[in-house]
């Protein structure tokens, strides 16, 4: 699915990140991610973990270590590394970072294990590594940060729940000066109503990560016509107009008969490039069917 429109002048998008990243290849190389788990039966989850990455940067590990933890006790995951996709610019017979070329390319990684988890009320699911990508212009040092997700459930009193399924994005390009919208919407297994938010990028521990002055929760990049998040479909629309790449986060609730029964995080960056007149695809974010992997 893309999440927004697509740069396609290879000129200028491959200058604007060298511009950006200006240094040799270091482990900053983190572009977002989003944690999430599907209840199996009795007290047993399958637990996914996604990862978007800078092909710029270092390789992604194998394996990552997922931590639960609530006033019951605390545990962690190994997450085994499952499935891997290049994310695609729509800029044919370019060969990207991802594939020993020059092209800025991205991937996106997914992980999973399984865990058992005693009833409990304030179970919290996280995941945090270093370090986020250091082409970020919202950020002071952004290489020097982790990226931290988590995901919440209460099996004590709302037993069986599983969280929401994000749609799966692509990108990372999107065209100055166009409207875009961030497609956030996520299916939830059970039925349940979901709110969004937009929320802070948080670093290890979950401690805020301190954007730049002019930038904020909800300014989290440059746009002529301001930002606008529908509460119930999680789209966030905006028009940049500043060249740069920038990382925002998002948050969302389920809600059933009235009560609160689990939320989730995702945190993503994204870059405004140049597009060239008559390269521009759809203003706004194509929707495509769920993916779990």
């Amino acid at each position: 699915m893309r999440f927004a429109t697509l740069a396609r002048s290879v000129g200028s998008i491959v200058s604007l990140i060298a511009l950006l990243h200006g240094a040799p290849v270091k482990a900053t190389h983190l572009m977002g991610a989003e944690l999430t788990y599907t209840w199996l039966g009795g007290n047993d989850y399958i637990v996914r973990l996604a990862v978007w990455r800078d092909c710029y940067g270092v390789a992604v590990n194998a394996s990552e270590v997922v931590q639960y933890a609530s006033s019951c006790g605390s545990g962690t995951a190994d997450m085994v590394l499952t499935d891997t996709v290049e994310i695609s610019t729509g800029c044919s017979g370019q060969l990207s970072t991802c594939q020993g070329g020059t092209y800025p390319g991205a991937e996106l990684y997914y992980y999973r294990d399984t865990v058992s988890l005693s009833a409990c009320a304030d179970w919290v699911l996280s995941w945090t590594t270093c370090c986020r990508n250091d082409a970020i212009t919202s950020i002071m040092n952004p290489g020097t940060y982790n990226l931290w997700v988590s995901a919440s459930l209460d099996n004590l009193n709302q037993p069986g729940n599983s969280s929401p399924v994000f749609q799966e994005l692509t990108g990372p390009f999107v065209c100055v000066n166009t409207p875009i919208c961030i497609a956030n919407y996520g299916y939830d297994p059970d039925g349940d109503s979901l709110v969004y938010q937009m929320t802070e990028p948080l670093d290890q521990f979950g401690t805020a990560l301190p954007y730049l002055p002019g930038f904020s929760v909800s300014d989290p990049y440059p746009s002529s016509t301001g930002h606008a998040l529908d509460p119930t479909t999680g789209n966030h629309c905006a028009t940049p107009n500043t060249l740069g790449a920038y990382v925002m986060a998002y948050a969302v609730e389920e809600w059933r008969n009235g009560v609160v029964v689990g939320r989730s995080r995702r945190d993503l960056q994204i870059w405004v490039v140049n597009c060239p007149a008559g390269n521009v695809e759809s203003p706004v974010s194509s929707m495509t069917p769920l993916v779990r992997r």
